[in-house]
């Protein structure tokens, strides 16, 4: 392992990317090593997907949930998983620009329901000119970005409840990975979520304000869920189960 990290260093700057992560993260030695193995293929904001193979310790065929899932490729929680692990699950995405990416990039199941706390309604959604600042119309005032959601169309989209999702493509009750980026809805969907039949491995939920992310950490704690890595999360909040003890990350 650290014939290969020392490689690194002649990596375009990807050694001092991994010894930044691995520092901040305060993973052991194997963890670097998913890191090193994996960093390059990565097309998440923050190694989400690194975390939940550290967390499900490298995990080959898990199964993933993301929504919003935008295009499926850049900014994507999941894509390594599904490609290079084999992962299967489903994406939900209503933003209507990024309907032909997600057919084109992803093969998991793809739904392009507004994943919301009820199904069945017909709701304003605001596309941003930022698209990935899109949010269901009510809730684009409710976290610290939305002086730049700047409205490029609005149109109706279906909403779906999270559970009737999961419901629909037949998801297994334990649930590798779960993406949760709505832009200001978080918690409105993950409180009406039925936690006695399904259960999480990692869940990264979006928060983007002060008041929302205390709001989400004790509803976590409510349902036995610990976040961890909070100094290194920023605008999202990371849970794992309290029982949960992987010495990849807990070093």
């Amino acid at each position: 392992m650290a014939k290969r990290y020392e490689g690194l260093k002649h990596s375009d700057g990807l050694y001092r990317k991994v010894q930044k992560i691995s520092e901040s993260l305060d993973i052991s030695e194997s963890g670097k090593l998913v890191l090193i193995k994996n960093l390059e293929d990565s097309f998440s904001q923050l190694e989400q997907d690194l975390i939940s193979l550290l967390v499900t310790n490298n995990l080959k065929g898990g199964y993933f949930v993301e929504f919003g899932a935008a295009s499926g490729t850049s900014g994507s929680n999941t894509y390594l998983l599904e490609k290079k692990f084999g992962w299967a699950g489903i994406l939900a995405e209503p933003a209507r620009i990024y309907r032909d990416d997600l057919l084109a990039s992803r093969k998991c199941h793809v739904d392009f329901r507004c994943v919301y706390s009820e199904s069945g309604q017909y709701l304003d959604f605001i596309e941003s000119k930022t698209t990935m600042l899109s949010t269901l119309a009510g809730f684009e005032k409710n976290d610290s970005l939305s002086k730049d959601r700047k409205v490029r169309k609005i149109y109706q989209v279906e909403t779906v409840s999270l559970n009737d999702l999961l419901i629909h493509y037949n998801a297994p009750n334990k649930i590798n990975y779960i993406s949760i980026d709505t832009e200001g809805s978080e918690l409105e969907i993950i409180s009406k979520l039925n936690f006695d039949d399904y259960t999480f491995d990692f869940l990264s939920i979006e928060h983007n304000s002060q008041a929302q992310e205390y709001l989400i950490e004790n509803f976590m704690d409510s349902k036995g869920y610990k976040r961890i890595l909070r100094n290194y999360s920023q605008f999202d909040s990371w849970f794992v189960p309290n029982s949960f003890s992987n010495s990849a990350i807990l070093c």
